[in-house]
């Protein structure tokens, strides 16, 4: 088709009803995507979710379960993968007692309750200079991964393997020791009262 042929096409496609507006909101839809999605799409919005990470992209298993993960939230990756394996049977051993809880609170408040607040909300006096968020704990433990199994990971591990500051409370083999990390029995004890400030988020509904 010569240049003449193509001018006419132009023409006689003009007058096709809703054809302008088409072409008009296709340029504009790729226009916005290009000037977003480097800042938004790519990496969960321009706001910062409170949550471990918000942000989502697909990636396969293989690079899931890798050091880092990216945009991907550890509620995410139980979802697609379940809880890691190095994890996933464990359950707590020590029963609720009152002493239990207790001391698990004291643990809490001399080492969460400055970025997750005293109550569990997510916003203590370091939260604000956290990105993202520290999660709110009054309502993440209401998901159904949030087991044993799981809470233990979360404390046991940190964040830094889903891009977030949540800091790790046992040391592992092949990472550099920690000057105060927590005794199993602590991150049981950890775990229990986290399971309260849940229950006292329930009360209040």
């Amino acid at each position: 088709m010569n240049l003449e042929g193509v001018r006419r096409l132009w023409v006689s496609i003009n007058f096709v009803p809703g054809f302008r507006f088409l072409i008009f909101s296709c340029v504009w839809f790729s226009v916005t995507l290009l000037i977003w999605a480097p800042n938004g799409l790519g990496k969960g919005g321009g706001a910062r979710s409170g949550r471990d990470s918000s942000q989502g992209t697909k990636r396969t298993e293989k690079q899931a379960t890798g050091s880092t993960l990216g945009f991907i939230t550890r509620n995410e990756f139980v979802i697609a993968y379940g809880i890691d394996a190095q994890y996933r049977t464990l359950s707590n051993p020590l029963l609720a007692e009152p002493r239990i809880v207790e001391s698990g609170r004291k643990l809490y408040m001399s080492r969460c309750s400055e970025c997750h607040g005293v109550s569990g909300n997510g916003r203590g006096k370091q939260s604000e200079y956290i990105d993202p968020f520290p999660t709110d704990l009054t309502t993440d433990y209401t998901l159904p991964v949030s087991q044993d199994a799981y809470i233990y990971w979360t404390l046991a591990q940190g964040g830094a393997r889903f891009n977030t500051q949540m800091p790790r409370f046992k040391d592992s083999v092949g990472m550099q020791k920690l000057t105060y990390p927590l005794q199993e029995s602590e991150i049981w004890q950890l775990a229990h009262y986290l399971k309260t400030l849940n229950s006292a988020s329930e009360k209040e509904k």
